[in-house]
């Protein structure tokens, strides 16, 4: 059974530090939340993987035979990747008078936000061909899936894209408002169901949006998330940001975001990613929960105090139609 993190947060096999971890990557990433995890219990594994639809048959009455109906799966391996890190403190910084604050739940705490940052990047920007040790994120997939890929690394050609074509776009004109419109209605409609449950993008994208909203009326609406923090919604489905890459991350550089802004043609600048999560849609995975390790003092780390960090997890694509994405948004 898939569990997103705020769910597992009510297991009683997690460890009090590794559910203030999870609390913390909730908290920071509305992305992370969304996701749900399913455990597989290995490093490796085959999954299976929607390729069509059967055309369904009619018959007569009294028939000699009925035609036998498969629906095409093909497998695919996927192989998780390992998040593994060790955070340490000075013993001599613990327990101070002076301070207010314990450095190391404040190092936690910091390292926790940077994982949630981490995993929305490579959820998106995982590229395993260029580092072995990531996941496949959506932009690799969308380049190497025969799914989602025409066989070229062209976003302009890929499958499943959406070209909204409004590069610098003004928002205050009925054109660039109706572009935009259109691209989400269209990517909409190639979605299962006919609607994503999230759609992520970039900080600037979601400006525009606002100025859209405030010139058109009522495609969009604003709410809160469970941390009482503004959410906008087009026609129900929140719209959040993909944030910042953990390395320099509270310098909010452009440059650095997940989703950067520009006029660069590819497959993430400006770009608005939209996902339908579920077993057979699109789902994170797991070999197991992320773990958290306080070690205990020892003539080897003296005299740091270490708590280490592992996650053996990735990514799996079961449905091409739970996925899209629409290209320079703004």
């Amino acid at each position: 059974m898939a569990m997103t993190l705020p769910e597992m947060l009510n297991l009683s096999t997690l460890t009090p530090l590794t559910k203030g971890v999870v609390y913390s990557i909730v908290r920071e990433s509305p992305l992370a939340r969304s996701i749900p995890f399913q455990d597989i219990g290995d490093l490796s594994v085959l999954m299976i993987e929607n390729q069509g639809l059967p055309t369904p048959g009619h018959r007569a009455i009294n028939p000699t035979s009925i035609s036998e109906k498969k629906v095409p799966f093909g497998q695919r391996s996927e192989t998780l990747k390992i998040m593994s890190d060790k955070i340490t403190v000075d013993r001599q910084l613990l327990n101070n008078r002076s301070s207010h604050v314990n450095p190391m739940a404040a190092s936690i705490e910091g390292y926790s936000k940077a994982v949630a940052y981490e995993l929305v990047n490579q959820l998106i920007n995982g590229d395993p061909f260029t580092n072995t040790d990531e996941p496949a994120g959506l932009v690799y997939r969308f380049k190497n899936d025969g799914r989602l890929s025409d066989g070229s690394n062209n976003p302009a050609t890929q499958k499943r894209v959406v070209d909204a074509n409004n590069t610098s776009p003004d928002f205050t004109t009925a054109a660039d408002r109706n572009k935009l419109f259109n691209a989400i209605h269209e990517a909409f409609s190639i979605m299962d169901g006919g609607a994503p449950d999230i759609m992520v993008t970039n900080r600037q994208v979601i400006l525009g949006l606002s100025s859209a909203a405030r010139n058109a009326g009522t495609l969009f609406s604003q709410s809160r998330d469970q941390y009482d923090r503004p959410l906008t919604t087009f026609q129900g489905v929140p719209i959040v940001d993909a944030g910042v890459k953990p390395v320099g991350a509270l310098s909010l550089a452009t440059a650095n975001q997940i989703l950067p802004t520009g006029t660069t043609d590819d497959l993430v600048t400006d770009a608005i990613y939209l996902f339908k999560w579920g077993p057979t849609m699109f789902t994170g995975i797991q070999k197991q929960m992320m773990e958290t390790i306080r070690f205990p003092e020892d003539a080897g780390t003296f005299p740091l105090n270490t708590v280490a960090f592992e996650w053996a997890y990735g990514f799996h694509l079961v449905n091409p139609f739970s996925v899209a994405v629409i290209r320079r948004a703004a």
